[in-house]
């Protein structure tokens, strides 16, 4: 279902939500059009042991602040399973407009990984 557009997926355990953060910064500071890129935050319900509630509120404050994110709660680790995405971990993940996947980083993106991304990005709108 990630097609017709460009989807920066980002995979993320509630236990380390702020490893990324600076790519979701770097996203919304480049102003992509919505209509050409999406962002998705996948959230790895089941790799922590926080409880849902706090999870559900930290959420609704990452909501605030990132409006245009969609948030989907993985429960089951599905995409751990299925996509072979790291557990206990933050991943972020580029599908071009076609759902096949452009860029793959595991852990925090380091500034050249951020800028590879960034112009991937730039390229395939």
């Amino acid at each position: 279902t990630l097609k017709g557009k460009l989807h920066v997926l980002f995979y993320v355990d509630p236990d380390h939500s702020e490893t990324n953060e600076h790519v979701a910064k770097a996203l919304k500071k480049a102003a992509f059009s919505r209509a050409k890129v999406a962002s998705v935050a996948v959230v790895n319900m089941d790799a922590t042991w926080l409880p849902n509630f706090a999870i559900k509120s930290k959420l609704k404050s990452k909501q605030k602040k990132y409006p245009d994110v969609l948030y989907v709660m993985d429960k089951e680790k599905v995409l751990v399973k299925r996509w072979r995405l790291k557990d206990d971990n933050s991943d972020v993940v580029l599908f071009d407009a076609q759902g096949k996947v452009l860029f793959v980083h595991n852990g925090k993106l380091p500034a050249a990984a951020v800028k590879r991304l960034l112009s991937l990005i730039r390229t395939h709108m």
